[in-house]
């Protein structure tokens, strides 16, 4: 008498050989990763769960594993907001979620140009080597790219990405569905460079991401003006503890009193737990933390270039006029 196959290996085990024979399959193989495909280009938060990234010692680990949910959050909030500005505190790997956004935005649909400008060319190169660390390792549906140190170029898409210096004539001329402005509020000739990109500011997107440089910056006034409601930015602010190995009251007095050996405002200008602490303490301020962090901000709106309006004078009062001539 012959045996059926089924009545000797046992469930888990057919279980297996199913699986193994549907790996076997090529068109079930690529049904699969068309399926992956779709999910993630339709979803943000579905494409950073394919995706890894590097942590503080360099080692590479899966995106799914160690984001944060305030990192998604972020991730949905540039999907539904056409300009937004974050003010951050510093390293929380919200350069890696700016990379990987980028990325996402080019290769999602053709035809994408996409453009990262940061302080200096090392800075934008060092960006862009985190979007193309996120390309090459992900999942086999990738497109093909042709990646050097100042650009990523997705042929079959006709989408790019492209390293830029916050130099003066930066951004002129071009047209682009995505602009990131990286640490903004510390970018030489940032006034003319947003005027530059003032046609992707109306049609496309922008991020502004940056820590602070002192309420003069361009990117603490497009801050403040967003958080007043008055320019049709949104604005988002991480404070320090949103990194979970900081919540430790040890951890912070150690690095206070580290820090403020140095400046009594340093740990407020690098960790900051609120956005007025953030402006505040940043820059070179000739007031005390103290006495800065008591005082109101006020948006104000943008006139001229380089000049922005908080008040209107008024009659039978003096006022005092100081300027800053330095550009980077």
């Amino acid at each position: 008498m012959t045996l059926a196959l089924p009545t000797l290996v046992p469930p888990r085990t057919r279980n297996v050989f199913a699986r193994l024979s549907r790996s076997l399959d090529p068109a079930s193989e690529q049904a699969t990763l068309e399926r992956e495909r779709e999910a993630a280009y339709a979803d943000v938060g579905t494409f950073a769960r394919h995706a890894k990234i590097q942590d503080a010692e360099g080692a590479e680990i899966a995106f799914r594993d160690a984001g944060w949910a305030w990192q998604f959050q972020l991730l949905a909030i540039w999907v539904a907001t056409r300009l937004c500005v974050v003010l951050k505190a510093r390293q929380l790997g919200v350069s890696w979620l700016a990379a990987m956004y980028a990325l996402w935005v080019a290769i999602r649909r053709p035809g994408q140009s996409v453009l990262l400008i940061s302080r200096n060319q090392a800075d934008a190169e060092k960006l862009l080597a985190k979007v193309a660390f996120i390309y090459e390792r992900l999942p086999a549906w990738r497109p093909r790219a042709i990646v050097n140190a100042r650009s990523i170029r997705f042929p079959s898409l006709g989408s790019e990405i492209e390293a830029l210096p916050a130099t003066e004539n930066v951004g002129r001329s071009r047209t682009a569905q995505l602009v990131i402005l990286d640490e903004h509020a510390h970018q030489p000739w940032a006034r003319k460079i947003f005027l530059a990109i003032k046609a992707v500011a109306e049609k496309g997107q922008v991020l502004s991401i940056s820590s602070a440089n002192g309420q003069g910056a361009l990117h603490s006034q497009i801050y403040l003006a967003a958080k007043a409601g008055t320019n049709g930015w949104r604005a988002v602010f991480i404070p320090f503890n949103a990194h979970p190995d900081r919540q430790d009251p040890g951890w912070i007095e150690r690095e206070r009193a580290e820090l403020e050996q140095l400046d009594d405002a340093k740990f407020a200008q690098e960790y900051p737990a609120n956005d007025i602490e953030a402006i505040v303490s940043t820059g070179r301020p000739v007031f005390r933390h103290q006495d800065l962090t008591l005082q109101e901000l006020e948006a104000g709106r943008m006139g001229e270039p380089g000049v922005t309006y908080s008040r209107e004078p008024e009659a039978g009062h003096v006022y005092v006029i100081g300027a800053d001539v330095g550009e980077g």
